[in-house]
């Protein structure tokens, strides 16, 4: 549905239930979206960010209204998609290049910060290795 902004009308975001999200606005037939709490770490630190959207599609590698359409068949009964919604989970778990931000955000009367994802990339560990070479000849070049 789209709703007035300030320069033009701009469609609805905000989360579905029952045809209508929390606004009133009626949406017949809802988009499907990842929202995913992810736990982040390197080697000097772990942060609890999320990732949302089309983000969060780039992580998971497949639509977020495939997975819907999935999780309707896991939770009828259908062993075929128990099998292929574990499997798209399981391919998750790679190395990634990934962009965050952070602000603070007042949350029942305490500062807390907000981290999400603004861009993510999987790791090209080739293009790295050959970076990594040619700083290492550049070392031994100048010693």
């Amino acid at each position: 549905k789209e709703v007035p902004g300030f320069d033009k009308p701009r469609l609805c975001n905000k989360k579905v239930e029952n045809g209508q999200c929390a606004a009133g606005h009626i949406c017949p037939e809802p988009a499907a979206r990842f929202n995913m709490l992810l736990q982040v770490a390197d080697a000097f630190a772990t942060v609890h960010c999320r990732a949302f959207g089309a983000e969060a599609e780039v992580l998971a590698d497949v639509p977020a209204a495939e997975v819907a359409v999935l999780e309707d068949e896991r939770m009828a009964g259908n062993m075929q998609a128990e099998k292929t919604y574990t499997r798209i989970f399981r391919n998750m778990f790679r190395r990634w290049t990934l962009t965050l931000k952070c602000r603070k955000e007042n949350y029942e009367g305490r500062v807390r910060l907000q981290v999400s994802v603004e861009r993510c990339v999987p790791v090209d560990f080739v293009a790295e290795g050959l970076q990594m070479a040619h700083e290492v000849r550049r070392a031994l070049c100048m010693v």
